[in-house]
């Protein structure tokens, strides 16, 4: 009999991408990608979820919706599907608009 394989998976955090929905300053509505972003392990939130939904740095008047994308972040870079959710206005609330640092 051969040695037997061990496979360890270090759960790292979340990573977050998704797209919003815009309401543009001049009144236009327009969708676009999210800049991802990363959550550890322990800070996954609804909060921090809402906190951390962006325009990509475009700059709008106001984020009215995100449809976002949860993925498992496993050791250095092993990323799996978690779950998607659909936020509202409201919910956007705290979301980050303009260039992000």
């Amino acid at each position: 009999m051969g040695k037997i394989k061990q496979l360890i998976l270090d759960h790292k955090g979340f990573k977050i991408t998704g797209t919003v929905m815009l309401e543009l300053w001049g009144g236009d509505i327009g969708e676009i990608q999210m800049e991802p972003f990363i959550l550890p392990l322990e800070k996954l939130t609804h909060n921090n979820i809402k906190r951390s939904i962006n325009d990509g740095g475009f700059g709008c008047r106001k984020i009215m919706s995100a449809r976002i994308h949860i993925y498992d972040i496993y050791g250095a870079e092993y990323t799996q599907y978690n779950r998607s959710i659909s936020l509202d206005q409201d919910q956007c609330q705290e979301a980050f608009k303009g260039i992000l640092t």
